[in-house]
């Protein structure tokens, strides 16, 4: 079952390769709200 999970991670890095810039941006900002 390891597989499907980094096949899965796989997946959603090749379909949110530009979105994800703007995720990570949200979690640091979320970050720096918390601290």
């Amino acid at each position: 079952m390891a597989w499907l999970k980094v096949e899965a991670l796989e997946y959603m890095a090749r379909v949110s390769a530009k979105p994800w810039r703007m995720i990570k941006a949200m979690i640091t900002t979320g970050r720096e709200q918390d601290n």
